[in-house]
This record gives structure tokens, sequence and C-alpha cells, in this order.
């Protein structure tokens, strides 16, 4: 490892939304301006829907709202005695929005095309796929990895028939919307699919606008959004008729420390490797007891936000007790004076 990082401080997810009177006719169509254009298009195998459920595509399973796993293209699915091989059935009766069945042929399609893809999605433990029936697709792994299953959330199954270099571009899928246009760095509008299997959106259309946070937080001020999610930095004046929302999250925001000597090396844009001075553990460990994490998260997020000592902050698999004590001057001094 070249660089040891210092987690300072969690973000928190801020987003202003409308406040509707109670007796308004009820909205047909959603403005919203929450960032996450993708740069290669609506194309899971390309890391569409990897941060979030991906809308035009169904998938496997999905997180309800609790976050557990439930069925969506899946109506059942385990483990078998290896620890390596997953068996899952499939619905009998999807169809893509351009009206063909989706079989356990697309799943494998897709699984395939996303572990050659390379893409945000690691699908390197993935021995093999395959299709048993038109509804029934094993899963196998090198070797035993539960974590494996949070694929099945994540990856958006797509059409083998209608899949290619474009597609991401024009996409076509089993979820709930289909998309019917995309102006690149402006918006992208979406409407129901009128083939999907799930419960129907009560939205007659739905838009992403793909702007800066100054300009969501404008026209959520003129009132002409939904939900609009804005930086830390606008979250403390809500704009009338809106009401702000605050996440929890485990967005983690931290410095990198360089941990070799300076030897004189170079990447391959010319920059150093290396710091003589990071490099000693002292001066990072005198760092790290010196910040004041709780000052951090008030003054630089705002105050949505809470101190930070790593990615697991809070998750099943922290431990509190590793946390070090910080905002300690004295102690910072003494780490140096005795290295």
């Amino acid at each position: 490892m070249n660089h040891r990082s210092l987690a300072l401080a969690t973000v928190a997810a801020v987003a202003v939304v409308a406040a509707n009177p109670v007796l308004a006719a009820p909205k047909t169509d959603l403005m919203l301006a929450v960032h996450g254009e993708p740069e290669s298009g609506f194309d899971p195998t390309q890391g569409w829907g990897e941060y979030g459920y991906p809308l035009i595509q169904s998938t496997l399973l999905k997180r309800d709202a609790k976050l557990d796993l439930v069925g969506d293209l899946a109506t059942r699915w385990s483990l078998g005695d290896d620890g390596r091989t997953w068996t899952v059935t499939l619905r009998p009766d999807v169809k893509f929005s351009d009206g063909h069945a989706l079989t356990a042929e697309d799943v494998v399609f897709t699984f395939e095309t996303a572990k050659k893809a390379g893409s945000v999605l690691d699908l390197t433990e993935l021995e093999s796929v395959k299709a048993i029936d038109a509804t029934t697709v094993t899963f196998t792994t090198k070797a035993p990895r539960i974590t494996f299953l949070n694929n099945f959330a994540v990856l958006g199954i797509v059409p083998k028939h209608a899949y290619g270099e474009k597609y991401g571009r024009a996409p076509i899928g089993s979820g709930p919307f289909r998309l019917v246009s995309w102006t690149e760095g402006e918006q992208a509008i979406f409407e129901p699919n009128p083939t999907y299997y799930g419960t129907k959106s009560p939205f007659a259309k739905v838009t992403f606008l793909f702007t800066k946070d100054d300009a969501s937080y404008a026209a959520a001020k003129g009132g002409k959004l939904d939900v609009a999610a804005i930086s830390n930095a606008l979250a403390g004046d809500v704009p009338a008729n809106m009401t702000r929302i605050v996440a929890k999250t485990v967005d983690n925001r931290g410095l990198a420390f360089p941990m070799r000597p300076n030897k004189g090396e170079k990447t391959a844009k010319g920059a150093p490797i290396g710091n003589d001075v990071t490099s000693d553990p002292a001066i990072r460990k005198a760092i790290d007891a010196a910040l004041d994490r709780k000052a951090l998260a008030t003054g630089v997020l705002n105050g949505f936000g809470r101190p930070a000592w790593g990615p697991a902050d809070d998750l099943a698999w922290d431990n509190p007790d590793h946390r070090l004590p910080d905002a300690d001057p004295a102690r910072a001094k003494k780490i140096l004076a005795d290295a």
C-alpha cells in the first residue's frame, strides 16, 4: 500500500422536497435534480445502477425499505451445500419493454457481458453462469463468497436480442420505467413501462435534470423542482414550500498520505511517488490525534455530517472500540516528541 487514508467526516445526503398542500390535485409529472447522469449511458453492464436501482432494467433481487433483500425477477434463490453454487428461479411472466420475453438466457448474457466489461461491478469471483431452463439460472463462484449475492441486487438484466454498442443510449429493459429521451448534460425523460410486472408508477412522466448544485438550488427556489439533491453548503437555507430531508450515509471524506519515502520515482504523469515527511508513522499518528473531526463536520460540512474514523463506521462490522481519540494537540506533540 502506498497511501494511508485518514477518514475525517461522514457526509449526510441532503435533499429538498416540494411540500404540496394536502388538498392539491395529485401530480402526474415529477421533476428531479439529483445528479447521477451516467457517463457510459444507461447500461448496467457498464456500471449503471451500481449505486442504486437501475430504473429501466430489473434486477434479480432488490432491497426493500429496510434494505433487506427481496425478490424482483427472482421468485426463489438458494445457495448449495458447496457454498459456491447459487440457483435462481425467475418469474415466468416478464417481458422487456419491446415485448420480448425475458428468460434465463438474458440473465446469463448479462452477467457474462458485465464480467468481460470489467466496469465498477466486480465479477471476478464468478466462475460460470448457466441457464438450466427458461426460468432457472445457476451461478458458480470460484470459492465460497456470500457477498456475491449483492450482485443480484445491482446488475440490471439486459436483452440478449437487442444489446449492442449503442445500448446505453437507447436501452430496453423490464423495469418500471422506459427512457423516452436523453439530452446529454441536460436532462433525461422517463415514462412508465407498460409491460412492467410490478406496481405501476403514479407518475406519467419523470424528468431528471443534470444540473450543478447552484442551478438546482435556484430551480428549487423558483418552484420548478419536486426534488433536488443539494450540497451541504446550501442545505441551511430551505426554499419556500419545500422540506429538507437529511439522510444518514457512509459517504466518508478524508485525507490520504504517502507512506513511502521519496526515492526519486515518478508516476506516468510525472508526479513524485512518496514523501519523506508523511512516510514517518509518527507524523501520520500526530495528525490523526490533533485533528478535530467534530469541528470539521460542523464547519466544512455546514453541520450536515458527523465525525468519521473509517469506511465501516456504524455498519454491522464496525468496531467503535478501535477509534482513537482526536482533537488532542497535547497527545500529538507527545507522539512527535517520543518519535
